[in-house]
């Protein structure tokens, strides 16, 4: 999944059947200027165009949602990586997507803050239908109603509020995953089952494993 985009980014824009060998540092940076112009989300928003229509879509519509720098970083520190793979088996001699200027060129301002909840934010989304009476908490979670469903659309909010979970932290818990020690119950942030065996769930990062004193 996290290759998906950018293995289209490099099948459209160099072509499919493009030998390795013949990409150049020039190729991948008018990729690069390619891949700046993408609107966000155009395999959803343009789905029936290739990357370049839909770039030229966006440009006649006026739309101005391109990109935004974190993503184009990921993208771009993925491309390098599939050519620092086939440099490792050989099939090229060095990475045509090295140049530093051209790395330089999509680091996005370090240190910069994210934007943070305010508390009117906060009181919005908890004030919302789900928390107050809703309809159901499939399609109806926004809409008023007598309800008052306490499923995954409910918990996920109030855990990441109370605990500092990641989303998919806190939508990948299993039951097993609630621990004890002492007197203190706490979530065991994981990506192994109770057994040590394998699963789907998926950390960020290695320093991601740990274990959270859970909320009174």
């Amino acid at each position: 999944m996290t290759y998906k985009i950018p293995a289209r980014i490099m099948r459209e824009m160099l072509g499919e059947q493009t030998p390795v060998v013949e990409i150049t540092s020039e190729d991948i940076e008018q990729l690069c200027e390619s891949m700046r112009r993408l609107p966000k989300n155009a395999a959803q928003r343009y789905a029936d165009l290739t990357l370049r229509q839909a770039s030229a879509e966006a440009d006649r519509r006026g739309d101005t949602e391109r990109l935004n720098a974190k993503t184009q970083e990921n993208y771009f520190n993925n491309i390098v990586t599939v050519f620092n793979f086939a440099v490792e088996k050989r099939l090229i001699s060095h990475n045509p997507a090295t140049g530093r200027w051209l790395r330089q060129s999509f680091e996005h301002e370090k240190g910069q803050a994210k934007p943070q909840f305010t508390i009117d934010h906060l009181n919005r989304l908890f004030r919302a239908p789900l928390y107050t009476g809703c309809k159901d908490d499939e399609l109806g979670y926004a809409i008023p109603g007598p309800n008052k469903p306490r499923r995954g659309r409910f918990w996920v909010p109030l855990l990441s509020l109370f605990h500092g979970l990641r989303l998919n932290e806190a939508a990948q818990l299993y039951t097993e995953d609630v621990k004890q020690r002492g007197n203190i119950h706490y979530l065991a942030i994981r990506e192994e089952r109770e057994d040590g065996s394998k699963c789907d769930k998926r950390l960020k990062t290695k320093q991601s494993k740990r274990d959270v004193p859970i909320h009174p």
